[in-house]
């Protein structure tokens, strides 16, 4: 079932096994979809939310535009809406029952208001992926916090099982959903991020940096759910030109990496 508002969820679902906190429409199955199946398959009750799953019609940036066109579509409305459909499919696919879109607005579409005029907070892909963030995107940082806040007092308990992306390769919407996850949730678990991670200087410079304040301990997941997780991400039709390969190597269905902090 797909909701917008964690109250409608929570009214459905009730108490959660685990949720997986998705920065975009495609991520928490790129990185951790054999782990969903895996609880999927000892019937455990899964959530999936994905954080930033809205775009915006009015551009204002080159690089969206570039994406757009990657994606085969011209308008942000028309690749959010198709690229919600293949989310609902793809975690089908899996066994996901319950999936939250809170749609706030991606990255590439976010945008901030000067003198009158609208201007993109990340105009570039260099800027969106620098690591950086914007001190414009503190209110939509606020405003996340918020919901992560209801999200924990509505559905979390102790036996629940809390999972979100580490952060390879900088793009601030991944860095925005660990720092937001973090804070709400102290003893989350992350995933390497899903193609960023196939770069090796990327990863441990992520995990060096994160390493300045707490030591981090990693597991290796490699479950029989690799040709399910295929399958679900076959349905990202819209995303599947911009991965590498065109694709996936096969080391990213299979071999999964989970870390936390001890």
């Amino acid at each position: 079932m797909h909701f917008t508002n964690p109250q409608a969820l929570n009214q459905e679902a009730g108490i959660i096994d685990a949720i997986f906190f998705s920065p975009h429409l495609d991520d928490a199955v790129l990185s951790s979809g054999n782990q969903i199946a895996t609880y999927v398959r000892a019937h455990k009750k899964v959530v999936v939310v994905t954080i930033f799953s809205q775009g915006n019609d009015k551009l204002t940036s080159i690089s969206a535009c570039t994406f757009l066109k990657q994606s085969g579509v011209n308008q942000a409305s028309v690749l959010f809406r198709r690229r919600k459909k293949e989310d609902i499919n793809a975690l089908r696919a899996l066994g996901v029952s319950y999936v939250l879109h809170l749609d706030y607005t991606d990255g590439l579409f976010r945008q901030s208001k000067q003198i009158g005029r609208v201007y993109p907070i990340y105009p570039s892909f260099s800027e969106l992926f620098s690591g950086c963030i914007s001190p414009k995107d503190h209110g939509v940082i606020r405003q996340i916090s918020h919901t992560l806040t209801k999200i924990r007092r509505q559905f979390v308990r102790a036996h629940t099982h809390i999972y979100a992306p580490l952060g390879v390769g900088n793009h601030m919407d991944h860095i925005i959903t660990h720092q937001t996850v973090s804070r709400a949730f102290p003893h989350a678990i992350y995933w390497e991020d899903v193609p960023y991670r196939s770069n090796s200087e990327t990863l441990y410079s992520r995990l060096a940096f994160l390493g300045h304040s707490k030591p981090l301990h990693h597991k290796i997941i490699d479950t029989p759910c690799f040709q399910i997780k295929k399958r679900a991400i076959s349905y990202y039709k819209s995303q599947l030109s911009g991965l590498y390969q065109n694709g996936l190597g096969d080391i990213d269905y299979i071999h999964e990496v989970l870390y936390a902090y001890i």
